[in-house]
């Protein structure tokens, strides 16, 4: 309190004072804001006031030079407007105007983006000037004092102008001046913008009636025309009222502002200045801060100085605090020293006794603690104590080992949290039984299911009981719960109750009657067979003497007999016996037998009984004598031979029909060995494993033997055996039953052979053969059958044979024969017919079907025969053959169309040849004769493509470049794809060459390459076609894998799809003709071609594909060495050929093609004559010789092959050379082979015909015609 009041005062004093200073400095600061404004107010009726006078001023000079005459005067107007406007930059625009408002001269500052004032504004400026009427109420008009000058502000800020002014009008002028001002360019200047309060600038405005900024002066975001929306309208228009001063707003920045306004009578506008409070505040503050500072330091002194006073005071109640403290915390090692106040020294002393005292009573509880911790570790169960609110107050080692919480970690925790316990049968957690044991104050015990669900996870059964803990008046204050682990014992319980389930479960549903006695005989299980037979249930059974059950009663000589055997079964013995007993049905008998069930000690526990139904094995024995006298008399009566054996077959008895079987009386053949008398020795070797076989397994065994009767003949015995056995199951021997079956078994091998003759007939026939009965199901088939439609003969017997034919096919099928059965109609019957038949894969073919009916069965019922022919190979030969009349069509019109194109691009060729060699200077032309040329080679090419197509061209086999083929047909493939497939190329660096027809090859990669592009249609993504070339070296046995012809270099080429792939039966046709899967888009001869072409090349074709992921093609070519003599015969190719002077005679029927054969080798030097067709060329010989003949092929009448036939006979010096479009096949046997190989294709270029020509005249003698 002390301090509190030397305190309080000071602080009200600075807060006072502070609040002076604030005030006074506020005052300071808008007063510096007033005295700004009003500053900036009187610039501005300055600056109009100066306006009024230069106006003024100007106006005479203006009417003098207006009233001159002439042009220099009308000049010097011009430029007097000028240099008024320039005086001002205030000024944007000077008239010279009538008082009716027409202008007679004016001037606009250019810089002014500010538009000139029209006529209509002028005049409507001089009315408001004239005061007529008042002012209009879109603007303002006024004048400044003491000056004849109107001012007249604009209707709407922004507009052309912020005000104008006029000279004053009269009748003695002749024209008024008028200026219109920019208020912004008037007042922005920095000049204006230097007023601050304080150092602290300012926003201002100039605002028109309507709060509407005229000219936004300084600092704000207003532009001209802009409403102050901050402002009321009605606080702009006060005029020059009082603005309360420190009175504060927020402006359109949202700031809080001081502001001070006022009025500009002139132009009725308001100046309004805006000072922000923050600055303001910014000023004050330092003088608040000091003053603040000062308070605080003196308040600091006041309490220094006054807790420095109480601190003496207050040291012997210090130390009288920490001493109690010390006590509380259990150090009694106390230094209080008597200060020599009694009052004080009273206290200490107090103090001092209280800890003495305390000291002792710890010290006690510590030792009973002790005593009582060391009592709970000793016990061997888990014990917790809690208090009166079941928070854990004490626990042992065994429950802290058991919990799995420390004492530290459980102290204050709630009981059930710590101990935490469910059902162990449910897994449901179980009430705590500290809340019952608080409540009640009686002692719990679980139940013997309880389960510890320990903090770590483990799980212990447990036994557990809680009692209350209370004070000597009865009062409880908490609860001790102890708790051992049960789990083994537990276990134990719940494996031993399990086993008794399981085992009373299995002994419950046997079919044998089972009970279960105590030692003494009382009966406490009984499963369902034995209660069920005896029409009771387990609870009239249970608790009773086994001997008084119902199974005895009625019987007292047995109920007592069962006595006597639970006594001796308690003793520890076993007994069986068949008796009888009491079911529902009468006397049962059964099979009874007792046993004892003995303990780990080895103590009788339990006694089973055990009954088993015999009535049927009893009623068994009783017909088993009867029926032994039965089969006495049988045997000796019956007609078939009844023979018994011992063990090591010998003769024991046989009947009288055994004895006319085999002629031997009884007596003859009794304890005889039938080895080598009756049977031979193998088949006596084959009965004693008979006999060995009956002894093993038992049963019946049948077999058949040669036998030798007395008379010496052999008969065929079919012998039915069984074993014989005694009382003890020995074996004693056997018996036989004996047939002849003589006359049987030749029956049947002869009807045997038979049926064999008829089933080789059947299944060596080319047809397949089939037969039915009249509801159409299969009754037999041959092996052709079996093959025609891949369905084994017991897939097929007992089916319909509709199964092996289309529906359609199948469903009329069925028709007629019914309708054959019904009316007789021969409909199909006996004749012949195509129909489809379907294969075991669901393949249709076409086959013929002729059907006959068989006679009937043995049971009358009708039969039918029916003969399957397959038509496929004779459809494809059909098919075949059409294909081949289209093919030979087809290769005619090709031949003829060849020939004539090859001799267009002939002359195309050889033109371009020659453009290119005269034009050598000039590349560009040339280059444009090399690009035609080119073209011309590219239509040669597939020229030959399609004479190749048609069969009427030789394949040209070449050394070909994998690589360099791949890269020019990348284009052409990946057009052929299409952007929906990638093409992707890859192959190996350095290739080896191969040897085939490039041509072929090329056709057989698109070929591939569509087929690809067909399986990879509909794919939306990932359709790719990868082709790839890799050098391989194959072993023999690789080879022989991949069916290649031998071991080498092989140049792989790889074409993969990742379309839909092929099954194994699509994969092994592919290669056959016309087989297709592209229905009527495919010919069946793609890849059937290809496979001939790899052949003829030396290779191979291997395919891989699985369904849904696509095919793999790899084809293996044999690497091609090149010799060293090819390598210079090629290079030899690129020298010039030299020319000659020989004779030549050229003959074509194709002129410019003639024409331009003769141009190229009279080039040469060669002396050309020229003939239009054979005989022409044998006319011109008759006259003139010739060193060599250069003749075409195919020409009217007379052909190529003709003429030369006979210039070789008449001019046998002259060498003859051939040309053609295509080789006709036709009189090529009777020309010279070595003729043919020189015969130039066309079309050919220039050094083609010169190397040809000057090789052929270099020969020498040589002839080659």
């Amino acid at each position: 309190m002390a301090l509190l009041s030397a305190v309080i005062p000071v602080i009200l004093m600075t807060i006072g004072y502070g609040g002076v200073l604030y005030s006074r400095q506020l005052d300071e600061a808008l007063s510096q804001q007033q005295q700004s404004t009003e500053g900036l107010k009187l610039r501005i009726e300055a600056d109009l006031g100066r306006f009024s006078r230069r106006l003024l001023d100007s106006q005479a000079r203006a009417t003098d030079l207006l009233a001159q005459p002439g042009q220099d005067s009308r000049q010097q107007l011009q430029w007097f407007l000028l240099s008024l406007l320039d005086s001002e930059p205030a000024f944007f625009q000077v008239l010279l105007v009538t008082s009716e408002g027409d202008v007679l001269a004016g001037v606009k500052r250019q810089q002014s983006g500010t538009a000139a004032l029209s006529t209509s504004e002028v005049r409507a400026l001089l009315n408001l000037a004239g005061g007529a009427g008042g002012l209009a109420p879109e603007a303002s008009q006024t004048s400044v004092p003491s000056s004849p000058v109107s001012i007249i502000a604009a209707s709407k800020p922004g507009a052309s102008f912020s005000f104008a002014m006029f000279t004053p009008g009269g009748s003695a002028l002749k024209a008024q001046l008028l200026i219109a001002l920019d208020a912004s360019s008037a007042w922005l200047d920095e000049h204006y913008l230097s007023g601050s309060v304080g150092g602290l600038s300012g926003q201002y405005y100039l605002l028109d009636a309507e709060a509407r900024v005229v000219a936004p002066l300084s600092g704000n975001t207003y532009r001209v025309g802009d409403v102050a929306s901050h402002l009321r309208a009605g606080d702009v228009a006060l005029g020059d009222s009082q603005w309360p001063l420190q009175k504060s707003y927020h402006n359109a920045a949202g700031d809080a502002v001081y502001a001070y306004r006022k009025a500009i009578p002139a132009l009725a506008w308001t100046l309004l200045s805006e000072l922000p409070r923050e600055k303001v505040l910014q000023q004050i503050w330092p003088s608040l801060v000091t003053l603040l500072l000062f308070a605080s330091a003196l308040i600091i002194i006041i309490v220094g100085f006054i807790q420095r006073s109480m601190k003496r005071f207050l040291r012997p109640f210090t130390a009288a605090r920490e001493a109690i403290e010390q006590i509380s915390e259990g150090d009694y090692e106390l230094i209080l020293q008597p200060v020599g106040i009694p009052e004080i020294d009273g206290m200490t002393a107090s103090i001092l006794h209280m800890a003495t005292v305390r000291q002792a009573v710890e010290q006690a509880l510590q030792e009973s603690q002790q005593d009582l911790l060391v009592t709970l570790n000793s016990i061997g169960d888990g014990v917790i104590t809690c208090d009166e609110e079941g928070l854990v107050t004490r626990m042992n080692k065994v429950a802290e080992e058991l919990t799995a919480w420390s004492m530290a970690e459980a102290e204050g925790e709630p009981v059930g949290v710590v101990f935490n316990i469910i059902n162990a049968s449910t897994g449901e957690p179980i009430a705590n039984p500290i809340e019952k044991v608080l409540s009640s104050g009686k002692t719990v015990s679980l139940s013997n299911h309880t389960t510890l669900k320990a903090r770590d996870g483990r799980e212990y059964h447990i036994a557990d009981s809680a009692a209350p803990i209370r004070d000597e008046n009865h009062k409880t204050l908490g609860m001790v719960l102890v708790f051992n682990d049960v789990s083994e014992a537990y276990l134990l319980r719940q494996e031993t109750a399990l086993a008794q389930e399981e085992l009373q479960a299995l002994l419950a549903d046997m079919h044998t009657m089972v009970c279960i006695t105590q030692p003494d005989g009382t009966a406490i299980f009984a499963n369902k067979s034995s209660l069920v037979g005896a029409g009771v249930t387990l609870a009239d059974v249970k608790g009773k003497k086994f001997w008084d059950c119902v199974w005895f009663e009625g019987d007292p000589a047995l109920q007592q007999q069962m006595r006597r055997n639970c006594t001796d079964v308690q003793a520890g013995a076993s007994i069986q016996d068949d008796i009888q007993a009491n079911m529902q049905g009468g006397l049962l008998w059964v099979e009874y037998s007792m046993h004892p069930m003995f303990n780990e000690q080895g103590e009788v526990v339990k006694i089973l009984h055990e009954g088993r139904d015999i009535s049927a094995r009893k009623t068994m024995e009783v017909e088993a004598l009867a029926s032994a006298q039965h089969l006495k008399l049988y045997r000796e009566q019956t007609p078939l031979a009844a023979i018994e054996w011992d063990n090591e077959l010998h003769v024991v008895d046989w009947n009288a029909a055994a004895e006319h079987m085999f002629g031997y009386a009884l007596d003859e053949i009794k304890g005889r060995d039938i080895n080598g008398l009756l049977i031979s020795e193998d088949e006596a070797v084959e009965a004693h494993k008979i006999l060995k076989s009956l002894s093993l397994r038992g049963g019946a065994r049948t077999g058949r033997t040669h036998t030798r009767t007395k008379d010496g003949r052999d008969i065929i015995c079919e012998w039915h055996n069984t074993l014989l056995k005694n009382k003890e199951g020995e074996a004693m021997g056997a018996a036989s039953v004996v047939l002849d079956i003589t006359a049987q078994h030749k029956t049947q091998q002869a009807l045997s052979l038979k049926e064999r003759e008829q089933s080789d007939i059947l299944n060596c026939m080319v047809d397949a053969v089939i037969t039915i009965d009249e509801g159409g199901l299969v009754l037999s088939v041959n092996k052709m059958a079996e093959t025609l439609f891949g369905y084994r003969a017991d897939e097929l017997l007992g089916n319909n044979v509709a199964l092996l034919m289309s529906p359609v096919d199948a469903a009329e099928h069925d028709s007629y024969i019914q309708r054959y059965i019904r009316t007789g109609e021969t409909h199909v019957i006996g004749q012949g017919r195509e129909v489809d038949g379907r294969h075991k894969n669901k393949q249709i073919f076409p086959l013929r079907l002729q059907v006959a009916e068989l006679p009937r069965d043995s049971a009358g019922l009708r039969r039918f025969i029916g003969t399957c022919h397959d038509l496929t190979k004779v459809k494809q030969q059909e098919e075949q053959l059409r294909r081949s009349y289209k093919m030979d069509a087809l290769g005619k019109l090709t031949g003829g169309v060849a020939h004539d194109f090859n001799n267009i691009l002939g002359v195309v060729t050889g033109y371009a040849d020659l453009l290119e060699s005269m034009l050598g200077e000039d590349s560009k032309l040339a280059n444009y004769a090399h690009e035609i040329n080119h073209a011309g080679q590219r239509g040669a090419k597939l020229t030959q493509k399609l004479l190749s197509f048609s069969r009427q061209g030789v394949a040209a086999a070449t050394v070909v470049d994998i690589a360099a083929l791949l890269q020019g047909q990348r284009d052409m493939l990946q057009k052929t794809l299409t952007v929906s497939i990638q093409l992707v190329l890859e192959y190996d660096a350095g290739l080896w060459p191969i040897w085939l027809d490039g041509s072929d090859l090329e056709d057989a990669v698109l070929n591939m390459s569509i087929n690809a592009m067909h399986a990879m249609e509909g794919k939306t993504a990932g359709a790719r076609l990868t082709i790839s070339a890799a050098n391989l070296s194959l072993s023999t046995l690789d080879v022989v894998t991949l069916g290649l012809p031998e071991a080498g270099d092989y140049v792989e080429l790889r074409l993969a799809d990742t379309g839909t792939g092929m099954d194994e039966a699509t994969r092994e046709q592919i290669f056959d003709p016309f087989f297709s899967t592209k229905g009527e888009r495919g010919t069946g001869l793609g890849l059937s071609q290809v496979f001939g072409f790899v052949s003829r090349a030396g290779g191979g074709v291997k395919v891989y594909s699985e369904l849904g992921l696509g095919s793999e093609f790899v084809l293996y070519f044999p690497r091609y060495i090149v010799a060293s003599e090819e390598v210079e015969s090629e290079s030899s190719t690129d020298s010039e050929v030299p020319g000659g002077c020989e004779r030549v005679l050229v003959v074509d029927d194709e002129e410019a093609l003639r024409d331009l054969v003769t141009e190229l080798l009279s080039q040469k030097g060669y002396r050309v004559t020229s003939a239009a067709d054979a005989r022409q060329a044998l006319e011109i010989m008759q006259s003139a010789s010739f060193d060599i003949v250069l003749s075409d092929l195919i020409m009217p009448g007379m052909n190529g092959y003709q003429l030369a036939a006979e210039v070789a006979e008449k001019y046998p010096l002259t060498k003859i050379l051939l040309a053609s479009g295509f080789a006709d096949e036709r009189n090529m046997e009777a020309i010279d082979e070595d003729l043919r190989e020189r015969m130039l294709h066309k079309p050919y270029n220039s050094r083609v015909l010169y190397k040809a020509i000057r090789d052929l005249l270099d020969t020498g003698d040589e002839r080659l015609r």
